[in-house]
């Protein structure tokens, strides 16, 4: 009976110990925070302590929304000092205050543990901070070059960065004004100041921003953070001794910008610039214009203040005389100390249609001058030109008469004028004088004879040929129209635009028989509006289209070639048009 007793009382003895063993290993937490109070946008370090090694992170349930997790990290040391185990262990965590206010962290519960409640205070940020006793150690400002500007006129905005200490981990914010377009305006500048005898490192950055919105805006805050070192020294984890830091938060003030309309009646295109200039060249030098040869003429529109995609198109109006085939234009927007400046260049492919004196049309550009705050144009002038015919142009007389006139010398003799015969020129003097002139003339209309002979030949030669190749034809049919013809269909389908054109202008000299057809755009112009004077211009288009060579893009002829029989039709219309103009009336109508 003693023996189960005392063996019982062991066993409860032996319970009771343990339990007090359990509970006096059991891990004590608690929380902390390096500092108090911290300003906005500025970072704290949250510690929770614990005598267990760290495994699985807390979750921090409950922690106020006001404050960001920036990142966090364990620690574990152990030492041994007399005999006696000290355990360093635990989670930090640094956070970010976003709000100004008073904020309580509550209890976390961590292996069946609480923490302790804590209260921190965030003050207004600011743009300078204090550091190791130097005052303004680093200072964080911006500013603008006007605080009242014209929907879509340029700001620009200038942030610095002053900072006299090292500073680790540092970051700077974009601005963010909403209801414009915001960029950064080139690359970073870094240079060294002096200011009341201390030597500061300065960080300046330039943004350009084009309000889109009419009314009071306001550009954000820029926030810079850091850690920077307080002076102060502690040991890390690994026992080694270390300068102790703490983080930093700098913001500007908001900056608020008054954004004006567009001025009453103002209707063009809206280009509010410092300065606009409308440069023009032509090409080749010199100019020289001829009927159906293409001048390129580019003209550029250079904005201080613009973007390239804020210029407008500015094309020349239609102009009798010539035909305009605009290119793809090019746009470049560069970067300078004063802001953006665009850049938009147009080329124009000119092709003169008629000879004579023609004028090419003004080109007019309206912009409002944001320095005068006044409506200004800027113009390139009308021009008048003489355009020459083209060189393919052959005048063929179609009468004798055509030639230039021979004036008749009337000779009389002395006794019939009753003057004296040696005031008048003898007849081998006027002999002498009109004998060359006549020998010249008879050379010359004997040339033209023989020229036209051989033309006839010829002509009659090939028709020959052609007639025994393809055997008897239909009344009133040409074989050298239908060869030629076919000649063209031909170059469409190979999709030749140069081969076809000279095939169509070579057609039209021999078998047109109005006024000479000297251009693409002079044949269109008489087809139209049938289909064909609408391929007739495309045509013209993939000719004179500076684009169309760069990029070599093909072309399809097989459209023309469906439409091309009806150069028939033009061809029958005028013949009879001029045997209609060629028949006179009668001298003596009955």
């Amino acid at each position: 009976m003693v023996n189960l007793f005392l063996k019982a009382s062991i066993k409860w003895t032996s319970i009771i110990f343990s339990l007090f063993m359990m509970s006096s290993l059991q891990a004590e937490v608690s929380v902390s925070i390096d500092r108090d109070p911290v300003r906005v946008n500025e970072t704290f370090e949250f510690t929770l302590n614990m005598e267990t090694a760290p495994v699985t992170r807390p979750p921090l349930t409950g922690l106020p929304k006001e404050f960001e997790i920036v990142r966090s990290s364990n620690f574990y040391q152990r030492s041994s000092i007399n005999g006696q185990t000290e355990v360093l262990a635990g989670w930090r965590f640094i956070l970010r205050a976003t709000t100004e206010g008073i904020f309580t962290i509550p209890e976390f519960s961590v292996d069946n543990q609480k923490t302790q409640v804590l209260q921190i205070t965030v003050l207004p940020a600011v743009n300078s901070t204090t550091i190791g006793g130097q005052q303004d150690a680093i200072r964080l400002t911006a500013e603008v070059d006007r605080d009242e500007v014209y929907v879509q006129q340029q700001v620009l905005l200038t942030v610095r960065l002053h900072r006299a200490v090292q500073a680790q981990y540092a970051s700077l914010s974009e601005p963010i004004m909403e209801g414009a377009i915001l960029e950064r305006l080139g690359e970073d500048k870094q240079f060294e100041t002096e200011i009341e005898g201390v030597r500061y490192i300065v960080l300046e950055r330039h943004y350009v921003i084009f309000p889109q919105q009419v009314g009071q805006q306001t550009i954000g805050s820029v926030t810079f953070t850091a850690e920077v070192s307080d002076g102060s020294k502690r040991y890390s984890s690994l026992g080694r001794l270390r300068s102790r830091t703490k983080s930093i938060s700098l913001s500007t003030e908001p900056i608020d910008i008054s954004v004006k309309g567009r001025p009453a009646g103002n209707q063009n295109w809206w280009l509010p610039a410092n300065n606009i200039e409308l440069t023009e060249q032509w090409l080749p030098q010199p100019i020289e214009y001829q009927v159906g040869v293409p001048i390129t003429w580019s003209y550029t529109i250079k904005a201080n203040g613009l973007s390239a995609t804020q210029l407008p198109e500015l094309l020349p109006e239609e102009s009798e005389g010539f035909k305009f085939y605009p290119d793809k234009p090019s746009s470049e927007s560069k970067t300078g100390e004063n802001g953006i400046i665009g850049m938009r260049t147009q080329k124009i492919a000119v092709v003169p249609t008629h000879e004579g004196e023609m004028t090419l049309p003004e080109l007019k550009l309206d912009w409002w001058n944001t320095n005068t705050n006044k409506l200004e144009s800027i113009t390139l002038p009308a021009r008048t030109v003489t355009i020459l015919p083209s060189l393919t142009e052959v005048f063929v007389p179609n009468k004798a008469t055509d030639l230039a006139p021979t004036k008749e010398i009337k000779i009389s003799s002395a006794s019939d004028s009753g003057e004296d015969s040696s005031t008048k020129p003898s007849d081998s003097m006027i002999h002498n004088k009109v004998f060359p002139w006549k020998m010249i003339a008879i050379f010359s209309l004997s040339l033209w004879i023989i020229t036209a002979l051989l033309l006839v030949i010829k002509n009659n030669a090939q028709a020959s040929v052609s007639n025994k190749a393809k055997g008897p034809r239909k009344p009133g049919s040409t074989s050298l129209k239908e060869v030629k013809l076919a000649d063209i269909k031909n170059a469409c389908q190979q999709n030749d635009p140069i081969k076809t054109k000279d095939m169509i202008l070579a057609w039209c000299k021999t078998n047109h028989t109005g006024e000479p057809i000297l251009s693409l755009a002079d044949l269109a112009k008489h087809m139209a509006p049938s289909l064909i004077s609408e391929q007739l211009s495309n045509l013209e288009k993939v000719l004179y289209s500076n684009t169309s060579h760069e990029q070599d893009i093909p072309w399809n002829g097989e459209s023309l070639k469906q439409t091309i029989h009806l150069l028939n039709d033009l061809n029958s219309m005028m013949v009879d048009d001029k045997n209609k103009t060629d028949t006179l009336p009668p001298l003596h109508p009955k």
